[in-house]
């Protein structure tokens, strides 16, 4: 599979990982949390978030064998992964 580079693609901003999030409205905390884990990631960062989210009932955990950039590389399997999790019940 080619994979073509597009110019909208940029890389994280390290404060997107420093800075906090506020989540003030109450009906978040009644919304399923995801967690999809790309298991071919040669970073190795998110492995640690898997595992917490993996033994964790508060969350919903899927794999793909694929890199980060899932929406790139395996765009269909992701529509696919995504339209099959907004069909579950949470």
């Amino acid at each position: 599979m080619k994979i073509r580079k597009s110019k909208s693609l940029t890389q994280s901003q390290p404060r997107a990982y420093e800075e906090p999030e506020h989540l003030t409205n109450p009906a978040i905390a009644s919304l399923p949390r995801t967690f999809i884990y790309l298991n071919k990631s040669a970073y190795g960062f998110f492995d640690g978030f898997a595992k917490l989210a993996q033994s964790s009932k508060d969350w919903r955990y899927y794999e793909m064998a694929t890199a980060h950039d899932a929406m790139v590389i395996e765009p269909q399997k992701l529509a696919e992964l995504l339209i099959k999790m907004a069909s579950e019940p949470s």
